[in-house]
């Protein structure tokens, strides 16, 4: 089962290193407001918390 779940989080940080998805603002307006693009900043908070679990998960894999 941790097995699985180290797998799948493996899977998605490598997915995160490809995925270049633009994420914009609600507030951005077609009147001329230049949309931001949040998907690099969004990645990286994932990528910063997935590293975390999967640390945590290989500890518990290893104690078994």
């Amino acid at each position: 089962m941790i097995q699985q779940q180290i797998d799948a989080i493996e899977s998605r940080l490598e997915f995160l290193k490809t995925d270049t998805t633009k994420w914009v603002s609600a507030f951005a307006q077609p009147n001329g407001c230049t949309p931001y693009d949040h998907g690099n900043y969004f990645r990286k908070l994932e990528r910063n918390r997935l590293k975390t679990k999967l640390k945590s998960l290989q500890k518990k894999l290893a104690k078994n």
